[in-house]
């Protein structure tokens, strides 16, 4: 009998970027563990910066969008993770959740600069949230 598995909000400001990232990395990477989704306080897009980062490390998001939180309203997941400055920001709109955590990243949206200027930024934020993610959700295995 297969063990259910761990259901993972990850939210930022957008879900454009960092929960993105995070959403695409846990679920390929711990996939047989955790199922994860993301969402963002206010509407946006992913951004394509976004999509071009992941596949260097091997993994495809381009199937992913981006959501809105109050889209999951009504779910209950095991772990809520914000990644966004304020945890707090929308604090009423959380769904119900056994486990609340606050990991804040720098927004990869707000770097500015030369479009590789850009990119190195977005690398660096998905190295920290990938490292993280690999420290609080338990070691890799093997894609």
């Amino acid at each position: 009998m297969d063990k259910e598995k761990i259901k993972v909000l990850f939210i930022c400001s957008h879900n454009a970027g960092r929960s993105q990232m995070a959403e695409g990395y846990l679920n390929a990477r711990y996939g047989d563990r955790y199922n994860a989704r993301s969402a963002g306080f206010r509407s946006s897009r992913i951004n394509p910066v976004t999509i071009r980062v992941m596949a260097e490390i091997g993994i495809d998001i381009r199937t992913q969008y981006s959501k809105v939180l109050i889209e999951c309203k009504d779910e209950t997941f095991d772990i809520i993770v914000i990644l966004a400055d304020s945890p707090y920001e929308s604090e009423c709109l959380l769904p119900e959740a056994k486990i609340c955590v606050h990991r804040n990243f720098t927004d990869p949206g707000s770097f500015h600069g030369s479009n590789e200027e850009v990119i190195a930024g977005f690398r660096v934020v998905r190295d920290e949230i990938t490292g993280w993610i690999d420290i609080y959700f338990g070691p890799p295995r093997d894609m």
